[in-house]
């Protein structure tokens, strides 16, 4: 090419790329400032030259078809930094820089003659921006992530107080409801007493110390489950397992009740050998047992049967307490709602015995919190069975 030629190429050297323009016989006809600047090269020394010969790394066969394809079919091609990756020196830091090489295919206006120009463009500053902003963005997911999962589980905790503090307020509402039948009563028939005592016999007066009886007891069992599922719900009950012989404890508590059983005429029979043991809190393991028992004997009407048997658990190191009875059994809908706290539904006993719900509520809290398991089974007249698993050592 003539050297006159070459001055319109000048306007190249301002250009912040490196360019390399290549004949169709890949040897350089130009080569700007940049490119001078970053290799040491002197344009006048490789004009002329193969571009292989020059920059060794280009004689791969690879390389060689990549040039010889844009010049052909005319279609730009864009590199990686690996084309040159020496070609930008080292920074201060000597870490690689960063560049893109970009080939493409230009002609000649008056001659229409074919040239490959090569350009190569450090985008290390650019890529330590992309990098930054990844960066950020990761950040920014991780954070927008950090919060919807907050926000989540504040929403979660939010419907779970509300619908705690609804059945609370559904639970206090009925309980007054409760209270206010036996206290009612009591209050009823002292005022009669206080006003016509003098009117009444002996035979009377009994009758009524009978029924005040009765409603103060219904009052004094409802408040006692009261107090405990209170202490429950406010962690004031603390938890101190220890392994408890089965036996004894059972025996004991059947004899609480035996006023009860005498007095509706029931059967009541134990099956439980001596070296059962289970391992719970036992004043959790009694409340269990005495709340199982009184809702048995509750709901049994008059000759009936309630069996209270003990056996190890054959596929787990565990013991199993077995209450069952004869009773007058629970309807599908009443099995929905037995360990509701809040329902409405509570089934008074064979003789009108009161019932709050809460004693099978404590019943399955309590097993649960001493890592058992509770079981029941019901059929409307045909009596019901509840299971309790406990662990039979410590845990």
């Amino acid at each position: 090419m003539k050297r006159v030629d070459q001055f319109r190429f000048r306007i190249l050297d301002n250009s912040p790329e490196g360019v390399i323009l290549l004949d169709t016989d890949l040897k350089i006809i130009y080569l700007n400032k940049m490119i001078e600047h970053w290799t040491g090269l002197s344009f006048e020394n490789v004009e002329g030259q193969a571009i292989a010969d020059v920059f060794p790394h280009l004689s791969k066969p690879a390389y060689q078809n990549r040039l010889k394809q844009v010049l052909d079919l005319g279609f730009p091609l864009v590199l990686s930094s690996q084309l040159h990756p020496n070609l930008i020196p080292f920074d201060d830091s000597l870490k690689p820089r960063v560049g893109q090489t970009t080939l493409s295919r230009v002609e000649e206006s008056d001659t229409s003659e074919k040239m490959l120009r090569v350009s190569l463009m450090d985008m290390t500053a650019a890529a330590v921006q992309y990098q930054k902003i990844l960066q950020l963005q990761k950040i920014s997911r991780l954070e927008i992530e950090e919060r919807r999962k907050a926000q989540d589980a504040l929403m979660k905790e939010r419907a779970e107080l509300q619908t705690a503090n609804a059945s609370k307020d559904k639970f206090f509402s009925i309980l007054a409801h409760d209270l206010r039948g036996p206290l009612g009563g009591l209050v009823s028939m002292s005022e009669t007493m206080l006003d016509d005592f003098d009117m009444f016999d002996i035979a009377e007066i009994k009758d009524i110390v009978r029924i005040m009886h009765h409603s103060s007891d219904q009052v004094f069992e409802l408040l006692k489950n009261l107090l405990t599922w209170s202490r429950l719900n406010t962690g004031r009950i603390e938890f101190n397992p220890e392994l408890i012989r089965l036996k004894p404890v059972v025996t004991d508590l059947t004899a609480l009740f035996e006023a009860q059983v005498v007095k509706k005429e029931l059967k009541l029979q134990l099956d439980c050998s001596d070296e059962l043991i289970v391992c719970a809190d036992s004043s959790m393991f009694e409340t269990v047992l005495r709340n199982l028992l009184s809702n048995a004997i509750k709901f049994t009407p008059r000759n009936g049967q309630i069996n209270i048997k003990c056996y190890p658990d054959a596929d787990s190191d565990s013991t199993v307490i077995e209450v069952s009875d004869t009773g007058v059994g629970m309807t599908a809908d009443v099995l929905e709602k037995v360990f509701d706290v809040s329902s409405k539904h509570h089934t008074p006993g064979t003789e009108n015995e009161a019932s709050s719900g809460l004693g099978l509520v404590l019943v399955k809290e309590f097993v649960e919190r001493n890592s058992g398991l509770l079981h029941f089974e019901s059929e409307s007249g045909f009596g019901t069975t509840f299971r309790c698993t406990f662990p039979a050592r410590m845990q």
